[in-house]
């Protein structure tokens, strides 16, 4: 009998869905600190992070990818570090507090994302998808 990965329990989040969420939140997050007319430091950390969110979603392969070249695997992993960076960014940067509540939310929508965006198949090209049936046919 296998055991169960309790990573792919929790994962209810299509890829499709999450593509979405990344190219609106990194907008939002390039347009936000603009409007609320931020402080200069503060607004190109918040445009150089909005950037790189925004970079990340079109170098990943997936539906929403335009220059598919990071796995979705590895692109749940750069949005943790997004999350972390997110949230503890207004210790970092003195942040207005509009933008700090704002930060910390989407710094835990991005760790909610990453934890539960379902993996397809496409995404773990690279990996031994076949392992255990392979395994089961040599016993047999």
């Amino acid at each position: 009998m296998e055991a169960v990965r309790c990573d792919v329990l929790m994962r209810f989040v299509p890829s499709l869905v999450h593509g979405v969420a990344d190219y609106v939140s990194g907008a939002a997050i390039l347009a936000v600190p603009v409007i609320v007319q931020e402080p200069e430091p503060a607004r190109h950390v918040m445009m150089i992070i909005g950037t790189l969110i925004l970079l990340n979603a079109v170098l990943t392969n997936y539906e929403l990818g335009i220059l598919p070249v990071i796995l979705l695997r590895l692109h749940l992993r750069i949005d943790a570090v997004f999350s972390v960076l997110m949230i503890v960014l207004p210790f970092i940067v003195t942040l207005s507090l509009s933008m700090a509540v704002m930060t910390r939310v989407f710094g835990v929508m991005f760790l909610v994302l990453a934890a539960s965006t379902v993996l397809s198949g496409k995404s773990l090209v690279g990996h031994d998808r076949a392992g255990p049936r392979t395994r089961r046919s040599r016993q047999e």
